[in-house]
């Protein structure tokens, strides 16, 4: 849980946003390293937790379906944040539709990227 949390402060302090007015690329690996920080939260939540008895019933490739939705349900809350923030606050978190569809897009690699390592994983596991 506190990877996420850890990417949600640090994206928060003014000097992120020197960092993305200087190089507003690095917008991009953040929400990668954020699709990839919700996948781990979610896989390690269902895999530790005894009471989701029928989450190991579901076949890998669909834990690997429902992780990238997961994945990408944070990545739509986070947009609808940044919305929300620019709204009301007068800012530019969503410079375009462009950008908002890039961040999508990256939040689904990083979760597509540990999902690779939950297929690697488990076939090494056989």
């Amino acid at each position: 849980m506190w990877a996420p949390v850890a990417l949600f402060l640090i994206n928060q302090t003014p000097f992120m946003d020197r960092i993305y007015a200087f190089e507003p690329r690095i917008d991009h690996l953040m929400h990668g390293l954020g699709g990839l920080a919700i996948a781990h939260m979610f896989h390690q939540y269902v895999s530790a937790t005894p009471s989701l008895i029928w989450w190991k019933k579901i076949p890998l490739l669909g834990q690997i379906v429902l992780l990238i939705s997961f994945v990408m349900l944070f990545g739509v809350a986070w947009e609808w944040y940044e919305f929300l923030h620019d709204y009301f606050f007068n800012t530019h978190f969503q410079l375009n539709n462009s950008d908002t569809m890039f961040d999508l897009l990256f939040d689904g690699i990083g979760g597509c990227i540990f999902s690779i390592k939950i297929l690697y994983g488990e076939k090494r596991t056989k």
